[in-house]
């Protein structure tokens, strides 16, 4: 973990077609280029702060889905250990 991470959870990620992964924003969309050779992975997203706001997202290869919960407190109400709700509301 970055020591400059605000926020840091853990979530399973399934990939459909590796040939169209993107990070996205209202703002903006990169492609990520990546030979992904499975289709889950432990998705580790991290927000840090030094000079400027920076994202981190990091894939572990996975056989089973794992729980998606908070891995630090954060300053928004996260709370390390806490489940995150997957899926649409």
């Amino acid at each position: 973990m970055d020591e400059n991470t605000q926020r840091c959870i853990v979530t399973p990620f399934y990939i459909n077609n590796s040939n169209n992964v993107e990070v996205a924003s209202a703002a903006e969309k990169f492609k990520i280029n990546i030979a992904f050779d499975r289709s889950l992975y432990d998705l580790y997203y991290e927000i840090c702060e030094n000079d400027e706001v920076f994202y981190k997202f990091t894939f572990v290869p996975a056989e089973t889905p794992i729980v998606a919960r908070y891995l630090i407190d954060d300053p928004w109400d996260g709370e390390k250990d806490k489940a995150l709700k997957l899926g649409f509301l």
